[in-house]
């Protein structure tokens, strides 16, 4: 996908005016919080930290086993879960360069040197962020509101969730999605085959791994700052809507953008600071925690040369 020189600048300009709001919106909210942040109490369960992070890295690891069980059935595909897994996680920290195309371009030369042709592996990526956001969809707009919201207003957002679920797994709306991206990337032989059943079975196996990526958070908060359990379903809810925000802006990894949404889903159970807290402790996890990943899958291709030499 190429664009001019006017696209690029109205993206930096987007990207600027997120960032900014982000870091005011969280700004706000440490200073207006009745809970100052040398008052927080933190803690240091260290086993339970452990815990979060091995959780978490299970997690990350399953989302990329789906993408995988997605790519076989995308194309004639000979790369085995663990040489995917590899792929994947030396190249998700490439997702905090500035400008997507960075993790695209990284993942694209991997694949390619496995084997996996670049309209199988675009194909691929579009029906599974697809369908992921989709799954996001669920988690989010169908837990916030039964945290909160009457009980009138959570069968409206509930049959509008499913509504939704049904048509974007239908096999006519994402051969559309598949068409536009084909002509966006001017790959047309892009082609999605998949049956509704096939979609929405990866929609559900979607909508577990939100479930347990916003339990590892929780886990994480409660390791940190103590966070009761009550707020188990919050934290899952506001981490798949937080995906969602960061996912359609155009920031690196969702960075700031991701933590103000977090920030605000949070508030409202939690004071403001303290919430803006629980956003970095989620975001440092994270980034550790992927960034963890990179180097045992960096160690293993490490491993496999010299093997291969010999």
């Amino acid at each position: 996908m190429t664009t001019g020189p006017a696209g690029r600048v109205w993206r930096i300009a987007v990207v600027c005016a997120l960032l900014i709001a982000a870091a005011l919106y969280m700004a706000s909210a440490f200073a207006h919080s009745p809970v100052r942040v040398r008052d927080v109490e933190w803690f240091a369960h260290p086993w339970l930290l452990a815990a979060a992070i091995a959780l978490q890295s299970v997690q990350l690891t399953l989302g990329c086993r789906v993408w995988w069980m997605l790519l076989r059935r995308t194309g004639s595909v000979e790369l085995s879960a663990w040489e995917h897994w590899t792929i994947w996680a030396v190249t998700n920290p490439t997702r905090y360069i500035p400008g997507r195309i960075w993790h695209v371009a990284s993942i694209g030369v991997l694949m390619r040197s496995a084997g996996v042709s670049a309209i199988t592996l675009l194909t691929s990526i579009t029906v599974h962020m697809w369908l992921f956001v989709l799954a996001a969809c669920v988690v989010g707009l169908g837990l916030l509101p039964a945290t909160a919201w009457p009980v009138p207003s959570r069968v409206a957002v509930s049959v509008v969730v499913l509504v939704g679920v049904l048509a974007g797994t239908h096999p006519r709306p994402l051969r559309a999605v598949i068409a536009f991206v084909g002509r966006m990337t001017k790959q047309p032989e892009l082609e999605w085959r998949g049956s509704w059943r096939t979609g929405l079975g990866f929609v559900a196996m979607d909508v577990g791994i939100h479930v347990l990526a916003g339990g590892t958070l929780y886990l994480l908060l409660h390791a940190t700052l103590g966070m009761s359990l009550a707020s188990a379903p919050r934290v899952v809810a506001a981490n798949a809507v937080s995906f969602l925000a960061g996912y359609v802006s155009l920031v690196p990894a969702g960075i700031g953008v991701r933590e103000a949404a977090m920030t605000f889903f949070l508030s409202t159970t939690e004071p403001a600071g303290r919430a803006a807290l629980a956003a970095i402790v989620i975001r440092i996890g994270s980034t550790a925690t992927e960034f963890l990943l990179a180097f045992i899958a960096l160690a293993t291709f490490a491993r496999r040369r010299p093997a291969a030499r010999a």
